[in-house]
């Protein structure tokens, strides 16, 4: 299975964004709500969905797939890379995605909404993000009548989202706020100016690495265009205070870093048992080394693909073996080592 496109392109500048995200929800008039939808109503609208879906196949989309119609270590993997929820990897019965050229645009059906049109790009980039997702609600458009008050906007299964139903979203590298603790003032400030913060895997997960989202919460009273130009301005405050964070550390406690870094790498490179959200971390600091230059032979292109790979069901996929418990663990410290072998210091 291939990367997706996002993460093929390096940046040369911005490594602080990791990714882009454009959501829009919508739904259809003659329909109700999927949560309220019985069995035989849902069936019938993911066919409806199929037969438009496969008579505009091209661009943007094109691909569709019931997602029960793909074994549980490829819907894993969709789950995973933001493509469909967790629960609907895990319960597909009545659930499709249409997706583009290297899964960069998406439309899931009868997740939440009736449409979850998702557009990811690398980096900071959400006005491209938007005219892309702005197409495919085009696409949509053309071949349903969607639910929308003159008021209110596009009505949305979520409250929160009613209006323009967007949710836009960056993902945030910040080792160094973090290390420096200057992480939780930023967080208080981004929450203030009336964002929301949520872990590596978005909506429901905890803040347990040093990798968020940071996404818009409420869609009513504003335009799309306002919307991400908030999102953007905010960003773009946090990478210049985590830019400021490492040369700070760089500046005033250079052995604190090289510590940091110099026992990511001995781990890394010596453990048998790796677990998830402790490779999430050593990878964060290898990183971190890479990119204010201590560790010079370690590409960011490997360390973009090892944030899919390390996850479980892209590592049952990339071994061809069923994982649980110690053995998965034992499988991600050697694909690791794999992967980033000859790129350390003493590798």
């Amino acid at each position: 299975m291939a990367f997706p496109a996002w993460l093929k392109k390096i940046q040369a500048k911005e490594n602080i964004v990791i990714s882009t995200r454009v959501r829009l929800a919508r739904n259809v008039k003659t329909y109700r709500f999927p949560h309220a939808m019985e069995k035989k109503e849902r069936e019938k609208f993911l066919g409806e969905v199929e037969s438009f879906m496969r008579a505009h196949e091209g661009k943007p989309l094109v691909m569709f797939n019931r997602l029960r119609d793909l074994d549980n270590v490829y819907r894993g993997v969709l789950a995973e890379r933001g493509l469909v929820h967790m629960e609907s990897a895990r319960e597909p019965d009545f659930t499709g995605l249409a997706t583009g050229p290297g899964q960069t645009t998406s439309v899931i059906i009868n997740e939440e909404d009736h449409f979850r049109l998702q557009v990811i790009h690398e980096g900071l980039n959400l006005e491209k993000s938007l005219k892309d997702a702005q197409l495919l609600d085009e696409l949509v458009s053309r071949g349903f009548d969607l639910a929308s008050h003159r008021e209110f906007g596009f009505l949305t299964a979520c409250p929160t989202n009613v209006g323009t139903g967007l949710r836009a979203s960056v993902m945030l590298h910040l080792p160094a706020l973090t290390l420096t603790r200057g992480i939780v003032q930023v967080l208080q400030a981004v929450l203030h100016m009336g964002l929301a913060v949520r872990g590596f895997y978005g909506e429901g997960t905890e803040l347990r690495s040093v990798f968020f989202q940071v996404s818009n919460q409420m869609t009513l009273g504003r335009t799309e265009e306002e919307i991400i130009r908030h999102l953007l301005g905010v960003t773009r405050q946090i990478v210049e205070r985590e830019n400021e964070a490492r040369q700070k550390l760089l500046k005033d406690d250079p052995k604190l870093l090289e510590d940091k870094i110099g026992r990511a790498v001995g781990i890394v490179s010596r453990c048998r048992l790796l677990g998830f959200e402790e490779a999430l971390d050593l990878l964060s600091t290898l990183r971190l080394g890479s990119e204010l230059g201590l560790l010079k032979n370690l590409p960011r292109a490997i360390l973009n693909e090892l944030l899919l790979q390390i996850q479980p069901a892209h590592l049952q996929l990339l071994t061809k073996k069923t994982l649980g418990g110690k053995e998965e663990y034992l499988r991600r410290a050697e694909w690791v080592q794999k992967r980033l072998k000859g790129c350390l210091p003493g590798g």
